[in-house]
């Protein structure tokens, strides 16, 4: 249907933008994308993450984006890879996190 073409167009470009990373978004592939998407940080589920561990003084934010992503990906059911110890969000998952987005809020 027309909005996985959508879907797959979005995927597509983000994945073939430096640095190209052909399974899917790393951790920062995913902020990258979801900010160029135009989500707020609150929606921005890496960014949010981020963000909560620099204010809490966490002593290494990005490890607990890193160790915390794959709990948020395995509580939604959103399919997803480890490549090279991290959480890769794929292209199934891409569109099952829209998805979810879109009927959970669809303005």
């Amino acid at each position: 249907p027309l909005f996985t073409r959508l879907l797959n167009g979005i995927f597509n470009y983000f994945i073939s933008t430096a640095p190209a990373h052909p399974i899917g978004f790393d951790p920062i592939k995913f902020a990258a994308a979801f900010t160029a998407l135009k989500y707020s940080d609150n929606n921005n589920q890496v960014r949010r993450l981020f963000i909560f561990a620099t204010q809490n003084q966490f002593p290494s934010p990005e490890q607990f984006v890193y160790d915390v992503l794959p709990m948020f990906y395995r509580a939604f059911e959103i399919p997803y890879a480890i490549h090279n110890g991290l959480p890769v969000l794929t292209r199934e998952g891409f569109h099952a996190l829209f998805l979810m987005d879109t009927l959970g809020d669809p303005d």
